[in-house]
């Protein structure tokens, strides 16, 4: 399996992990401020808890975010060059572009002068899980309702 794809999944899961655990500590707050102080107290341990699986995750997250900087997985964001003159930023999470079709001058400062030079160098893709621009554009959704759409259909579609 591609690591960005493992890398990308277990981000959104602690992410979304987080985000539940931060929405009960929200709904928890107001209460605590309740003249009973049985319910209080309870409300107390509770968002005690919570706080301490919320500590525990975020550690957590950042030594999986410092382990995955020291793999050098990336964001799945992928400089594409698709003709002189043509590049675009492409998602794997969405398998489409995330951009427009825009010049070198412009891809180099929008996307970094590195990126642009891999994508030069490597069959039209910055990536280095990719051997070409056909291999990671196959079987995209970049149409409508998520179809396919070819090389020149995308070329079309994504050129202002």
């Amino acid at each position: 399996m591609n690591p960005n794809l493992e890398y990308n999944r277990a981000l959104v899961d602690r992410i979304e992990l987080l985000e539940r655990h931060l929405g009960r500590l929200g709904a928890i707050l107001p209460g605590i401020k309740n003249e009973n102080p049985s319910t209080r107290a309870m409300l107390r341990e509770e968002f005690d808890r919570i706080c301490t699986v919320l500590i525990a995750n975020s550690t957590q997250t950042r030594e999986f975010l410092i382990f995955a900087n020291e793999r050098k997985y990336t964001l799945p964001h992928i400089v594409c060059k698709f003709g002189e003159d043509q590049y675009l930023m492409w998602s794997t999470v969405v398998d489409a572009p995330i951009t427009y079709m825009v010049n070198e001058e412009t891809a180099r400062d929008q996307f970094g002068s590195e990126r642009v030079e891999r994508a030069n160098s490597r069959n039209g893709v910055s990536h280095l899980d990719y051997e070409s621009l056909d291999e990671l554009i196959a079987g995209n959704r970049a149409g409508n309702d998520e179809t396919p759409l070819t090389k020149e259909q995308i070329i079309e579609k994504y050129t202002c």
